[in-house]
């Protein structure tokens, strides 16, 4: 049973409670089950976009020639307001194990494709700093 049927059922079944309820009782019981549609709907937006990124930069880093035992994490994270501000929805943070302290962050185009767009952290003395896995 996806998400979606779970939302739906649920509003059925809070249809069918509302019959006999007052309506000012009903108009509130109406704006919660809304409230809880969108927070289930958002939250699985959010969980199964996640998955796909994090797979999407995976297998990019395969076709780059990078291993799973050379990327130590893949952090995905996603804003509701960078859509609304014009920023990328979805930032993924890529962190390789001969570079612990550097993350690389790679983002999606319009055509969903893969690109680096930025590097954080590093060590603390920036002489030695080389960023061995920045794209050029």
């Amino acid at each position: 049973m996806t998400i979606f049927q779970i939302a739906a059922l649920l509003i059925i079944a809070i249809i069918v409670l509302c019959v006999g309820i007052k309506k000012k009782k009903m108009i509130i019981l109406g704006i919660l089950s809304g409230m809880a549609v969108i927070t289930i709907v958002c939250t699985s937006y959010v969980t199964i976009g996640s998955a796909s990124r994090e797979k999407n930069v995976s297998e990019y880093l395969h076709t780059k020639g990078y291993s799973d035992s050379e990327i130590r994490s893949i952090e995905v994270q996603h804003s509701f307001l960078n859509i609304v501000l014009g920023y990328q929805e979805w930032n993924v943070m890529v962190e390789f194990e001969d570079e612990p302290t550097v993350f690389y962050h790679y983002g999606f185009n319009e055509n969903a494709e893969v690109s680096q767009g930025g590097i954080s952290g590093g060590s603390s003395d920036k002489e030695k700093e080389d960023f061995r896995h920045i794209e050029r």
